[in-house]
């Protein structure tokens, strides 16, 4: 495939264009403060990955170890904090959008179109709102998706063995991201084998390096989840299949067409609406050959290769959706795990209309938009605690973890035990102020817990002679009976207690009155000698 010539705009790109680079550099600094400005408890994700990036290992439970690999890393650098945690994602979206960029400029676009099909991403709803609440593998899987379909133009247009490797990293870095990448890329290179050109470049001399590379480096984890085939396999079908029990196969499937249909819908109607106002009938006036005032280039941008190769990309993508749902029952698919299969389509919608780029009227509106939804999606994030708060149905983020840092050191806590957890939200959040203690959650593997889980646990950490903590939901059901936990306590030395955590709103924490709070029991074992204690923070 040959590299298309960027359509000349009619007046000169501004300094918007010009400059993308200290665009996303503003637009990172504001997602950063706004998060940081929020609320130092963590979400359900965030809290994940402070448990898991303690130690590095081959696998972390139903998702791949890539993101905690990464997690770790940057832990290393800026600590166990929440700093470390939000670096990582936007650095992770930043790459994202750099990387559409690139490909979109190589593909032929201009500066104007290449912004557009970057900056089109915060019109879908995982980048735009989700991501800035949460998420993590499905943030580095839009990285990955992003990572190989610049890959792959690359070496379409220039084929080398070189660029084989470089395939050969992003599939595996992909798989190691999230496992739905795999439809993802065999869509990709499936699209790029059916048009001669892209198919001679991915058959070229050395094209063995892609699948030796990828296999190379994916063999450890792969080993790894063969394994612990059946606890990764249970919890992938059980969120697949919701469908009620005595569903007939025929109503699944049904429900599952309906459900793809739903999901495929919510993923792009923003980013539809927001072109088709900017930019409004102009999408159908497509230039023809012989078409008054209808340019020979404009003609051929419409069966461009980079157009052909992403309509046959989405296509592919939107028939694998369709397969799943009717050979296997699938049920529900959320918008979080299918939109990262779409974040392709700006960038084809503008590689099919080239001539929009000549617009600045047209362009002007769809920055605008994508500025308006940002701006929102910022706003609501940083007032949804606040929100929750006062619609009494507070979050995780409105925990006062500070409070239960405080108490956990009143309680006689030295910092530095391990800390026992049922419930990872409590866990993520206690190693932000407790950076020294390891954190141990019951089971290992899921968010679940069990009582012979958590009693192996205790018993373990007593064998070695170690203090610990025990930090349990007293209001959710019990991972582990309290007469049992005492039985692993000293009765002369172990401290126990019921503390009622207030929740908080953001910004103004006395702005708001609730009838509920939440509470923790606490069961706090010192070891058989005490060192000194942390200091108070």
């Amino acid at each position: 495939m040959t590299t298309t010539t960027a359509t000349t705009a009619t007046a000169a790109p501004g300094g918007l264009y010009t400059r993308p680079w200290a665009v996303l550099l503003l637009f990172v600094l504001a997602h950063v403060l706004m998060r940081l400005s929020v609320s130092t408890a963590l979400e359900l994700d965030e809290a994940e990955q402070m448990v898991w990036s303690q130690h590095l290992a081959l696998g972390y439970g139903v998702q791949p170890p890539l993101y905690t690999w990464l997690q770790w890393g940057f832990n290393l650098v800026f600590g166990p904090s929440l700093l470390s945690l939000i670096l990582l994602k936007q650095s992770l979206l930043a790459g994202t959008y750099v990387l559409l960029w690139l490909a979109a400029r190589h593909q032929g676009l201009g500066l104007r179109g290449a912004w557009w099909a970057a900056a089109s991403l915060l019109l879908f709803p995982v980048v735009g709102w989700m991501a800035v609440r949460d998420l993590t593998h499905t943030v580095l899987l839009l990285f990955c998706t992003a990572w190989l379909y610049w890959a792959l133009v690359r070496h379409i247009a220039r084929p080398r063995p070189a660029g084989f490797v470089v395939l050969g990293v992003a599939l595996a870095v992909g798989m190691l991201a999230k496992y739905s990448f795999a439809l993802i890329a065999a869509a990709l290179l499936g699209a790029a084998l059916l048009a001669p050109d892209s198919r001679r470049a991915l058959l070229a001399r050395g094209w063995w390096l892609a699948p030796l590379v990828a296999l190379t480096l994916l063999m450890p984890h792969a080993s790894w989840a063969l394994t612990h085939g059946d606890m990764i396999g249970q919890r992938m079908a059980g969120k697949l299949h919701q469908a009620a029990p005595a569903a007939s196969a025929v109503w699944t499937r049904l429900t599952g067409l309906l459900e793809l249909a739903r999901t495929l819908l919510l993923s792009v109607l923003l980013w539809m609406l927001v072109a088709a106002l900017a930019f409004g009938r102009q999408w159908f006036r497509h230039a023809r050959l012989g078409a008054p005032g209808a340019s020979t280039a404009q003609a051929g941008q419409a069966t461009s290769p980079g157009v052909r190769l992403l309509a046959a990309y989405l296509l592919l993508v939107v028939l694998a959706l369709l397969a799943l749902v009717l050979v296997t029952g699938t049920s529900s698919l959320k918008v979080r795990w299918v939109e990262p299969m779409l974040i392709l389509l700006p960038t084809a919608a503008f590689l099919w209309r080239p001539d929009l780029q000549d617009q600045p009227g047209g362009g002007r509106r769809f920055v605008t938009g994508v500025l308006c939804v940002a701006i929102l999606g910022l706003v609501m994030a940083a007032a949804r605690p606040a929100y929750n708060l006062y619609k009494n149905r507070p979050d995780d983020v409105n925990l006062d973890t500070a409070m239960l840092a405080q108490a956990l050191r009143q309680a006689g806590y030295d910092g530095r035990s391990p800390i026992v957890i049922t419930r990872l939200a409590l866990g993520g959040s206690m190693r932000l102020y407790f950076p020294h203690a390891p954190v141990l959650a019951c089971p290992h593997l899921s968010h679940g817990a069990t009582q012979r889980d958590c009693s192996t646990v205790l018993e373990t950490l007593n064998a070695q002679g170690s203090g610990w903590l025990l930090l349990q939901d007293k209001d959710e059901d019990a991972a582990l009976s309290a007469s049992a936990a005492l039985a692993f306590a000293s009765p002369t030395q172990r401290v126990q207690k019921t503390l009622a955590l207030p929740y908080r709103a953001a910004f103004n924490p006395s702005s708001f009155t609730l009838a509920r709070t939440h509470r923790v029991w606490l069961l706090w074992q010192p070891p058989r000698t005490s060192g000194p204690a942390d200091p108070p923070a």
